[in-house]
Formats: structure tokens, C-alpha cells, sequence
């Protein structure tokens, strides 16, 4: 009994100091007037989300040990509507899963806050700005705002930060994303959007509109996407892809395989300084430029293709199962006609057999 009769006013006394210091965060509400808005954050999550009204709508939530040394921007910067999250501090600590234990991303930070190509001066450096490093650990500042996006059908917001991932959902808009280690998720979006980051993985799934997307190293992977252009450049790693539909279709990779099925383009580009090319084609007429040091490279397409074709291997076999007027064959050229021609399929590997397939 006596047991008893202490151990429940410990448990209160205990739970009430827990939840006196739990820390409570809570968002703070920002609108920012006109169609084109630009946005600055070091560090922290980005969610993109369509907005219901005219405006864009900014929700941010500070965190860290030195929150409230964060302050907040929303005049205009360069004539545009524009929010800021300011550090003041040129070392950041940031703990995120798209940056390696120990690694660093920095950026050179204009006077302004800012930084990025949003319409500064091209040698706004010279002479100005500091150097901010953000690391996911040692010393430095312990803050970062994690940013809610709201974006109206139709408008335009730049997004620039350092680190910290990015999702985003059901937006219709011109977005731009600029940020150096994160992870990148777009689903179920339309208008135009580019990605460019220093290092992470891109995902997108059901795309409507043009859609760019260059990073320094990690994964790109997409499904469902339709537009004019689609562009993808990554100086490593392996691009997946997926129902693609676009007149010109142009992926780019220092090393790294290319795997591409259910593709229709007018115009499909692909090099890759090494790894293999996998290509399957819908359209039954393409221009295809295949350009990689080392790798194989395999095209399939449909039964009633046609092309004029241009194969060069500097070692590995060549080898078709279509049926072709062939104008020039040796062990590492094929020069050759496929249906009626007219486009015009070139393939240049410098190790790797290239396999010609007709699909089922």
C-alpha cells in the first residue's frame, strides 16, 4: 500500500516535467503576393503542395537547438516576391539522410542572403558574399526551418537551399528546385519542373509537362512522363525510366547505366561515358544518337520501324534481328537500311556489343 500510494505522485510528478520540456513546434504563415516567387533555406525539408487561392503560401517550422536565431526575410529581392530564412553563421549543423556521415555542401551566400542563378549579376562574387557550409556534424549553428510550399496552378517559385530532401505533390506549376545534397520525390505533378542538385537521388512519378533534371551524383528514376522535352544529366549514376513521351528525350551520365522501356520520342539522345545502354521503343520512326565509352548498349523497337543505321563498336560484336538492306558490315561497323528509312539511328560504343532487337 504505502508503494503504491508514493509511486503514483512520482509518475504525475515525473510526466509533467517530460511535457514542461518537450519542445512545441508550430508553423509560422507567410503569403507572398505575384506569380513568381523565389525562396532561400539553408537547410531543412521542403514539401511542395498545390494552393487553393491566388498566392503563395509559405509555411515554416524552425528547429534545432538555436532555432530562435533564425530570422525570417519576405521583402522583395531583385524585384520579386521572395522569403528568406537568414542563419548568420557561415557553419551550419544539419542532420539529413542524403548527406554521407561527415560530408559537407557549401555554398558562396550573397550579401542578400541569397545565392543561385536568379537573375544576380554573373559576377555578383567578385568582391562580395561569404562562404556558409552546412555539415551533419561537428560545430556551428544547430537550426534549420523545414519549409511547407503552398503554389497556385500556373505560377513560379525557385526554391534554393543546401540541404535537406524535397517532395512533391499534385503541384501544377513552374517549379525550380536548387539545392546541393537532398533527395528529390515528385508525384503526380504537371507544368514544368527543374531539378538541379549537387548530390542525391531524383524520383518522379506521373509527369505532365517539361521536365529537367541534372545532379552531380545519385539515381534518377521516372514513370509515366509526358511533355516536349525531357532532359536528364547526372555526373554518376544509373537512370531508370519508364512510359516516357516527349518529342526530344535527352539523358546524360558521366557513369552509369541507362535503362529506358516503353519510350516514344521523335528525337532520343543517350551518353554515357560508361555503363550499359537498355533501350526500348514505342515509335516506329526516332531519331537515336547512342554515344558510350563502355558499356553494351541493346535497342529494342517496335516491328515496324524504320531508320537508316550507323553502328561503330571499338571491341564487341554486333548483332540484329531485323530485317535490313545492309550497305556496309565488318566485325565493328554496320551501315544499313531498316523498312523505308529516313530517320537516322546511330549507335558509337567504344567496348560493348550493340544488339538490335524487334519487339513482340
Amino acid at each position: 500500500m504505502d508503494r503504491q500510494r508514493y509511486f503514483v505522485p512520482l509518475l504525475a510528478a515525473f510526466t509533467y516535467v517530460v511535457l514542461a520540456h518537450s519542445p512545441v513546434r508550430s508553423s509560422e504563415r507567410f503569403v507572398l503576393a505575384g506569380d513568381d516567387v523565389r525562396i532561400w533555406n539553408l537547410a531543412g525539408s521542403t514539401v511542395i503542395e498545390p494552393a487553393t487561392g491566388d498566392h503563395v503560401i509559405v509555411l515554416v517550422e524552425r528547429a534545432g537547438a538555436d532555432a530562435p536565431k533564425l530570422r525570417i526575410a519576405t521583402d522583395p529581392v531583385r524585384g520579386h516576391a521572395a522569403l528568406r530564412v537568414l542563419y548568420g553563421n557561415d557553419r551550419v549543423v544539419y542532420q539529413d539522410r542524403a548527406m554521407r556521415y561527415g560530408s559537407t555542401s557549401s555554398v558562396q551566400i550573397r550579401d542578400d542572403g541569397t545565392w543561385g542563378s536568379d537573375g544576380a549579376r554573373k559576377d555578383w562574387w567578385k568582391g562580395m558574399g561569404r562562404r556558409v557550409t552546412v555539415s551533419n556534424k561537428g560545430f556551428g549553428m544547430r537550426a534549420h526551418a523545414d519549409l511547407r510550399v503552398q503554389v497556385p496552378k500556373g505560377h513560379r517559385v525557385s526554391v534554393y537551399t543546401v540541404a535537406g530532401a524535397a517532395t512533391l505533390t499534385h503541384v501544377d506549376g513552374r517549379i525550380l528546385f536548387d539545392g546541393g545534397a537532398t533527395d528529390v520525390t515528385a508525384n503526380d505533378c504537371a507544368g514544368a519542373l527543374s531539378v538541379d542538385i549537387g548530390s542525391g537521388s531524383v524520383s518522379v512519378n506521373k509527369f505532365d509537362g517539361d521536365l529537367s533534371v541534372d545532379t552531380g551524383s545519385g539515381h534518377v528514376g521516372l514513370t509515366d512522363v509526358a511533355g516536349t522535352s525531357l532532359s536528364v544529366d547526372t555526373g554518376s549514376g544509373d537512370v531508370n525510366g519508364i512510359q516516357l513521351a516527349a518529342r526530344d528525350i535527352l539523358v546524360d551520365t558521366g557513369s552509369g547505366s541507362v535503362d529506358l522501356a516503353s519510350v516514344h520520342a521523335a528525337s532520343l539522345k543517350v551518353d554515357t561515358g560508361s555503363g550499359s545502354v537498355d533501350l526500348s521503343l514505342l515509335s516506329s520512326r526516332c531519331a537515336l544518337d547512342v554515344d558510350t565509352g563502355s558499356g553494351s548498349v541493346r535497342i529494342t523497337v517496335p516491328p515496324n520501324f524504320a531508320a537508316d543505321v550507323d553502328i561503330e563498336t571499338g571491341s564487341g560484336g554486333i548483332r540484329s534481328d531485323l530485317p535490313m538492306t545492309v550497305i556496309q558490315k565488318d566485325s565493328d561497323q554496320l551501315r544499313a537500311r531498316i523498312g523505308s528509312g529516313g530517320a537516322r539511328l546511330h549507335v558509337d560504343t567504344g567496348s560493348g556489343g550493340v544488339a538490335l532487337v524487334k519487339s513482340r
